[in-house]
């Protein structure tokens, strides 16, 4: 009953995603910072990138595919990837 759960919640991030306009052929960033502002949005949330990465270990178990998962903060910059 979990697994079901959890991939729920990877089509609703999913749709969510395609609801907001996320393009799937993204070819550039559309917001680039410098080195020094990267590693202090990184810094600042540390916690979620911790959280970020216990949950995609679960969610990858119920996943027969290849994904790639992106954490944003909220003005769109990529804090983590997996």
């Amino acid at each position: 009953m979990k697994c079901f759960q959890d991939n729920d919640k990877v089509i609703d991030s999913w749709r969510r995603c395609i609801k907001s306009g996320l393009q799937s052929n993204i070819d550039s960033p559309s917001i680039i910072v410098n080195v020094s502002e990267l590693k202090n949005k990184i810094n600042k949330n540390l916690l979620s990138t911790i959280i970020f990465d216990i949950d995609i270990k679960k969610i990858k178990k119920f996943i027969p595919k290849e994904y790639a998962f992106m954490l944003l903060d909220s003005s769109g910059i990529l804090i983590k990837k997996k």
